[in-house]
């Protein structure tokens, strides 16, 4: 069994179609924390698939997705 970590993706799009096809796309994978941020317990295999569809759906001038791995022991200590 592949190790699971725990990530926080957030993102900002421009435009309303890209934005519902993210949110679509991560709504799969991750639970719903703010309009546009999730939060994904993943595989590695599972993130990396993840990322390839999410960059594809952005406008590298006008949009932004941030991708961030929390640790377990920080993830314990999220309040």
């Amino acid at each position: 069994m592949s190790r699971r970590d725990f990530y926080i993706i957030s993102y900002d799009v421009v435009k309303n179609s890209r934005r519902n096809r993210i949110s679509k796309i991560l709504k799969n994978l991750g639970e719903r924390v703010q309009k546009s941020v999730f939060e994904c317990v993943i595989n590695e295999k599972q993130y990396y698939s993840l990322r390839e569809k999410l960059d594809k759906q952005i406008d590298r001038e006008t949009d932004s997705i941030g991708y961030y791995r929390i640790c377990r022991a920080c993830h314990d200590a999220v309040e």
